[in-house]
């Protein structure tokens, strides 16, 4: 049946609750046992794998329960996630809640779902009657910030999309958790009265049943690592990964810009999506200027050990200089990058000095060999220690060298030998 028929009207301004008893339910809770009947176990989940559920002190929720199950690609009725407000009042001990659900991946019911409560310090027990009797236990999520709460609640989505959106965004306990979808009384889903998602299917088609499940609604619950980096846990389609990171560069998990009483989330894909703040005791996607000042820090210190291991690099391995044979010693020594070291400047590597010093006692020998004296250049070549980036001296140049020697000696007795005649 359309429930614009059949259905209770939401009403326009939600009814008061007990603040005290808000805030007792606010927090990140997870499903810890199901029993239905009471006292016949149907599920058990350890260490928050289960169904998770996201209240603000405000009174809105998110409750999300992803189940596994299939038969035959029908949803089961594990696979049923809802948000909205939430009504608490307590009397006799107990908090009876009713719950306006706004989006509701099940078929909506004739009347507002109602269950009652049992608080204690960090466990809730549930009991109802929706679907037959059952008995919930919860256990609270519980960390260092639980304090901390943040809630939004969408405005717009552009472009536009083909059925009206409805959303929220809630931070609790450093879990989070985001619902897109259409609002209660619009589409196939959240516009027809029906036992089950699985009967809905039977009577429309599963065909498009499914395909507005998938294509219209929206649901990632994941935790706040810091502010400014969030990780889902799971999603309708992915496993856990990096849902946002502020310090993206390229944006590729989207732009968050906070103003006001305003956020706007600017996908990679081009969607941009206008929330408005219900509650805000702390910022989870800017980074804290701790963690940026612990980022720079961590920064600094890797460049310094950079630049450390670079002039270390430096000094242990000079560039050579590559000298072309046809150039002489004068020209070579006039070289960029060539100067001369001082006389008493020894070389930085034990192992090139005693390369260099094997080079020229072997030059010496071989000049001995020939018979040939050492010039004053060869002197001086002798006794000062190469430049770092100066090349050896090739062997031809040290051919022409004795060669011009000897024409210069021979030339001086050829000119001895004219004067005396």
């Amino acid at each position: 049946w359309p429930l614009s028929r059949v259905g209770a009207p939401t009403p326009e301004t939600p009814p008061s609750s007990d603040p005290a008893v808000l805030r007792k339910l606010a927090g990140a809770w997870g499903l810890e046992r199901r029993e239905a009947p009471p006292g016949a176990v149907v599920e058990e989940f350890a260490d928050g794998d289960g169904p998770l559920r996201v209240q603000v002190p405000s009174g809105l929720f998110i409750e999300v329960r992803a189940g596994s199950g299939r038969a035959g690609g029908v949803h089961d009725r594990r696979d049923a996630t809802f948000g909205g407000r939430c009504l608490a009042a307590a009397a006799g001990g107990r908090v009876t809640c009713r719950q306006l659900r706004d989006i509701d991946l099940q078929p909506p019911s004739v009347t507002l779902p109602s269950v009652q409560v049992a608080c204690a310090p960090k466990s809730l027990e549930v009991t109802g009657s929706a679907g037959g009797d059952f008995r919930e236990a919860w256990t609270w999520l519980g960390s260092s910030r639980n304090e901390d709460f943040a809630a939004l609640e969408l405005v717009s989505v552009m472009p536009k999309p083909l059925l009206p959106r409805r959303g929220l965004w809630l931070f609790a306990g450093g879990r989070f958790a985001r619902l897109l979808g259409p609002p209660r009384g619009t589409g196939l889903v959240g516009g027809t009265c029906c036992k089950s998602l699985a009967q809905l299917q039977k009577l429309r088609g599963s065909a498009d049943v499914r395909n507005e499940a998938q294509e219209q609604y929206e649901v990632v619950v994941g935790e706040v690592a810091e502010p400014g980096l969030l990780r889902s846990r799971r999603t309708a389609t992915r496993a856990g990964r990096v849902f946002y990171n502020a310090a993206d560069a390229k944006g590729s998990t989207g732009k968050v810009e906070v103003s006001g009483d305003r956020v706007v989330y600017k996908l990679a894909s081009g969607r941009c999506e206008t929330w408005r703040v219900v509650e805000w005791t702390f910022d989870p996607f800017t980074p804290s200027a701790g963690a940026d000042r612990a980022a720079s820090a961590s920064t600094s210190r890797t460049r310094a050990r950079s630049q450390s291991s670079g002039e270390g690099t430096d000094v242990a391995e000079p560039v050579p200089c590559i000298v072309s044979p046809s150039r002489s010693l004068g020209e070579e020594a006039e070289a960029p990058g060539a100067e001369a070291p001082a006389a008493d400047e020894a070389p930085a590597d034990e192992a090139d000095a005693a390369h260099q010093r094997r080079q020229r006692k072997r030059r010496r020998k071989d000049a001995e060999a020939t018979g040939a004296e050492a010039s004053p250049v060869g002197k001086r070549r002798r006794h000062r220690a190469p430049a770092e980036d100066e090349a050896e001296p090739v062997e031809d140049e040290e051919v022409e060298e004795e060669d011009d020697q000897k024409k210069k000696k021979k030339k001086k007795k050829e000119d001895k030998k004219k004067k005396k005649k």
